[in-house]
């Protein structure tokens, strides 16, 4: 009986620790705060501001970190656009811009990026009329293979751009209540969990709690 059951505990150890590397990346996403926002996070952004040339843009926000990825690996982002009722999408990373205009998937270009670097992946809707842009941006890191690099798959973010009417009252109003609980490492927590935790609601948006 006691072998069985320390078979059973070291299956759940493994199991732990195979969740835990699978959910380690060595580039992640962070809000301007610098708090990593968790994979699979779905955010909504509503906050339109006009820019340099007279047009509106609503900015996505997301910065990327090199948190664990050796000095000769690089990093590019995916840009996968599923809905976009007007205007364009912009991504200028790490220098040169890239205009979007129909759904799909695009590549940035690649940089290398030095341990705990933070940088701005510049991205925005610039819509011409109100409606709606549905965008997954993900981080992909290039591992060099002799002359080659393998891109392996990163965490991923997806924001719902909505430049509403403010008029119409129902095109903006929030859904409220939490749904998910995440630590600073973005694995699940609990609601009442001490220190710092990342809430994110029903209608995607992610806030940071401290609980003491």
């Amino acid at each position: 009986m006691r072998m069985k059951r320390t078979i059973t505990f070291v299956s759940l150890l493994f199991a732990a620790l195979t969740t835990t590397m699978a959910q380690s990346y060595s580039y992640e996403f962070v809000d301007a705060d610098g708090n990593i926002v968790p994979n699979d996070t779905t955010l909504v952004r509503t906050d339109a501001e006009e820019d340099a040339f007279g047009g509106v843009q609503i900015a996505s926000g997301l910065k990327v970190k090199n948190v664990s990825a050796p000095a000769n690996y690089s990093v590019r982002i995916h840009t996968t656009i599923t809905k976009i009722d007007n205007g364009n999408v912009q991504v200028c990373f790490p220098l040169n811009c890239f205009n979007y205009t129909e759904p799909g998937n695009y590549k940035s270009g690649e940089t290398k990026m030095a341990a705990d670097e933070v940088k701005d992946i510049q991205s925005e809707w610039l819509p011409t009329a109100y409606g709606e842009c549905i965008v997954t941006y993900q981080a992909m890191s290039l591992q060099p293979m002799g002359n080659l690099y393998i891109e392996k798959g990163g965490p991923s973010v997806t924001l719902h751009y909505n430049y509403a009417d403010p008029t119409k009252v129902n095109a903006t109003k929030k859904l409220t209540g939490a749904v998910e609980y995440y630590s600073l490492l973005g694995h699940k927590a609990t609601k009442g969990q001490r220190g710092v935790i990342f809430v994110k609601q029903a209608d995607g948006t992610v806030r940071k709690v401290l609980n003491r």
